[in-house]
């Protein structure tokens, strides 16, 4: 009798799992990843970020120092406007002294 039980509890997570899990990667955690220490694999969760962009901008950030802004993004190849505005709910730019950078609006 248990074992009938059990069985599709098992089912059940084996088919629905990766579909929930493919759902709740687009829904923005509720605290926002700092740009400048999201390691590869925290900004892959990231809409439109894949492991190839995740590396990039890693290296980007490597080579080229910190990020002033979520905006900087658009410096590192294959990033344009449009990515970055999908990823202004995910990331964040804090300043060494711990306090998010708030990016001036554009006239």
């Amino acid at each position: 009798m248990i074992l009938l039980i059990v069985v599709p509890v098992i089912l059940l997570v084996a088919v629905s799992g990766p579909t929930r899990l493919a759902r709740a990667r687009f829904v923005p955690p509720w605290h926002r990843l700092d740009l400048n220490i999201a390691d590869r694999q925290q900004l892959e969760i990231c809409p439109g970020i894949g492991p190839v962009m995740a590396t990039r901008i890693v290296a980007h950030r490597s080579t080229h120092g910190r990020f002033e802004s979520v905006g900087d993004l658009q410096q590192v190849v294959g990033i344009g406007p449009a990515t970055v505005a999908k990823l202004a709910n995910w990331l964040d730019v804090v300043e060494q002294s711990g306090m998010p950078v708030v990016d001036s609006p554009n006239p």
